[in-house]
């Protein structure tokens, strides 16, 4: 079809092929099969082929970010926002071909982007996800999500909300942000630890975890709930005993030899043959006259 052929655009590319598919292409002698490729498939292979499924098969890319303190998630460079109630939290973002999808930490849909190119460096926020300064910078939409790391840092969320009366959702919001690089058990040990000596603030906790935690990426985290799940649903494996594998070893080494044994066997002459017709042979009828 595009041999010896030029074409104006991709458009005048695909009206090409709509043409040469059914009038070409579906009606010539295949060399092979002797028949034109549109007689075999009605008549043979038309019957065989599967129902399309029910839904699309999803393409689409998911991935884990961490909502920042501006209240927006970073993808291809691009920036999507979000309530900023989901400022510190850990979120399932997913990319169709058109489209960016955000989930809360339950999975419920919060947030629907139209996709930009990649590398664009655009920002795609929404209004609506944009509330006064008392809610952007305050404690209260992020009081709950800060609890959730445990019951330590609930304690500590007390604490620091005596040190820092006015600026108590700042440090909240950084702590919260810190659970891009730690588990949340570590900041909730990191803030026991903290308590201990009256250190509320923010800086305070990312020393400690410097210091005691180790790093962990989102796709770890990920990867470690999927191994919980298939550990939960798959059943127990149990090592075989060694010597198990050493009998059945010691199995087909016997049959092999015995094989070998076998085929030996069959190639041997027989004990009483008679000589040769001709003369012919190794014994002393073999050289006549001596």
């Amino acid at each position: 079809m595009l041999n010896g052929r030029s074409f104006v655009d991709p458009e005048d590319l695909r009206s090409c092929a709509r043409w040469w598919l059914p009038e070409k292409s579906d009606t010539h002698i295949h060399e092979t099969t002797g028949r034109p490729p549109i007689e075999l498939f009605l008549t043979e292979e038309k019957a065989r082929l599967l129902p399309l499924p029910a839904h699309a098969y999803d393409c689409g890319q998911v991935a884990l970010r961490v909502c920042s303190l501006d209240g927006f998630l970073e993808f291809e460079t691009n920036l999507y926002s979000v309530p900023y109630e989901y400022v510190g939290d850990i979120l399932a973002l997913k990319a169709t071909e058109e489209e960016i999808l955000i989930y809360s930490p339950y999975l419920e849909l919060i947030a629907t982007h139209g996709r930009h190119p990649a590398g664009q460096g655009a920002t795609c926020e929404e209004t609506a996800h944009r509330k006064s300064k008392s809610v952007r910078y305050g404690l209260e939409p992020v009081r709950e999500s800060f609890e959730r790391i445990g019951e330590e840092a609930k304690a500590f969320l007390a604490g620091l909300r005596e040190a820092h009366p006015h600026h108590c959702g700042f440090h909240a919001r950084r702590i919260l942000m810190l659970k891009e690089q730690y588990n949340a058990d570590d900041i909730d040990k990191a803030c026991r630890r903290a308590r201990r000596y009256h250190a509320y603030d923010a800086a305070a906790i990312e020393r400690i975890l410097q210091a005691t935690a180790p790093r962990r990426t989102l796709e770890s985290v990920r990867n470690e709930k999927a191994r919980f799940k298939l550990e939960k649903a798959l059943p127990p494996i149990k090592q075989r005993n060694l010597a198990e594998y050493t009998l059945l070893l010691r199995k087909d080494n016997d049959h092999e030899n015995q094989q070998r044994s076998d085929a030996g066997q069959d190639t041997l002459p027989p004990q009483n043959a008679a000589a040769p017709a001709n003369g012919e042979g190794t014994g002393q009828g073999a050289f006549p006259g001596r």
